[in-house]
């Protein structure tokens, strides 16, 4: 598996940037659309049944603009309650799915059929026939559909994984793995799931 590339938004003009919609603006999807806004990509939307999150999704917005002197192109952001409306539009070449587990597939595969590549947070699909069905949608409209399962893929942990398996640390008896904590604001959240980095492995 090759490492991803990354092209600075630099090289490319005003018509050659990656435009996306945000499809789920709670905690989780906020922190995404951060690390999108950080490369460059220049979002036209967001959407979210809640508009609470919507705001501070824009909130968001506005504040790296104005830290990036690019206030009067970047926070010029549609608001949508219903992720539909987002898909009919032209102007936005790929979705980033950051709902609520269950709802996933959905996002996904209709975003597939408008024509447009998905960022998808885990879990993919709850079940083997949704994530199928999501991987046929991909296919059938020749779409790029990714997931964050970034650890799994990281260089570190591939390389701890060769180690292992080519026999470089002798026979494994036991392992033992720790999490470091990681200081999300989970006191705010107000019923949403937690990060999975925050529980505890037995």
């Amino acid at each position: 598996m090759a490492a991803p590339m990354y092209i600075p938004s630099s090289v490319f003009g005003a018509n050659e940037r990656i435009v996306t919609a945000h499809i789920g603006t709670g905690e989780r999807g906020r922190s995404d659309m951060g690390d999108f806004l950080r490369h460059g990509v220049q979002v036209a939307a967001i959407c979210d049944v809640d508009q609470s999150h919507v705001m501070l999704a824009q909130q968001e917005i506005n504040s790296f603009a104005q830290q990036q002197n690019s206030g009067d192109s970047q926070n010029r952001v549609d608001h949508y309650s219903d992720f539909r409306r987002i898909l009919d539009r032209k102007d936005i070449d790929a979705v980033v799915v950051v709902t609520p587990d269950h709802w996933h597939s959905i996002p996904t595969i209709l975003a597939c059929e408008s024509g447009k590549d998905v960022f998808c947070e885990k879990p993919l699909s709850l079940t083997i026939d949704e994530g199928r069905k999501m991987v046929e949608a991909a296919r059938r409209n020749n779409r790029v559909v990714q997931t964050g399962t970034q650890q799994r893929s990281s260089e570190n942990f591939r390389w701890a994984c060769e180690l292992v398996l080519n026999g470089y640390l002798g026979e494994l008896r036991e392992i033992q793995i720790g999490i470091p904590q990681v200081k999300f604001r989970f006191f705010n959240l107000k019923g949403e799931p937690r990060f999975d980095t925050g529980r505890r492995i037995p």
